[in-house]
């Protein structure tokens, strides 16, 4: 799968450059800082790496909550499909 960019943040004096890329192996981001003062850029491009790692957590659960609804509903159909087959064998029986 190419990677895909799904955000880009151009940076300014005031926050630095972001970039969000969506691969086959999971969510990358990379984040530039500048600015006047070094330090300054370091602690700016620190904060965005922890709200980065956030919001990719937060994305990556609601991702696998997603896929394990749809596995827990597969199974309840299933379950269903089943207990309905059950009950047409059972009054087959009955007659």
């Amino acid at each position: 799968m190419k990677p895909r960019v799904v955000y880009l943040q151009n940076g300014t004096a005031e926050r630095p450059s972001v970039r969000i890329t969506k691969t086959s192996e999971g969510i990358m981001w990379s984040i530039t800082a500048t600015g006047r003062s070094l330090n300054l850029a370091r602690i700016r491009a620190e904060k965005a790496y922890r709200d980065l790692t956030d919001f990719v957590t937060a994305i990556e659960k609601r991702e696998r909550q997603k896929i394990n609804d749809e596995i827990n509903r597969k199974h309840e159909r299933e379950k269903l499909d089943a207990e309905i087959a059950w009950r047409g064998v059972v009054k087959e029986q009955e007659k």
